[in-house]
């Protein structure tokens, strides 16, 4: 599943594409240098309603033009939201 992801840390907000979506987290490409431990703010734009599901996030790997993130704090009604973009209502 790919979907739109716009990193909103910092001054600069840029548009990501992310891939392998999961209840713990996802992958990031990007252009921009990350560090493990950095922390994200990010918006994810899921295909189930118009505003985005605000996350934070800490990278824990990275790769050639892309990083692994981890959600921190996911909130209850934003691990359904991403369960019913992965599978539709259960």
């Amino acid at each position: 599943m790919f979907l739109r992801v716009d990193d909103r840390t910092g001054a600069v907000c840029a548009a990501r594409m992310g891939t392998d979506l999961s209840l713990d987290g996802m992958r990031l490409s990007t252009t921009r240098r990350y560090r493990a431990g950095d922390e994200l703010d990010l918006e994810l734009r899921l295909r189930d309603k118009p505003e985005p599901l605000r996350v934070r996030a800490r990278v824990v790997s990275v790769g050639e033009g892309e990083v692994s993130v981890r959600f921190d704090g996911l909130s209850t009604a934003g691990r359904v939201r991403i369960t019913e973009c992965m599978f539709g209502d259960l």
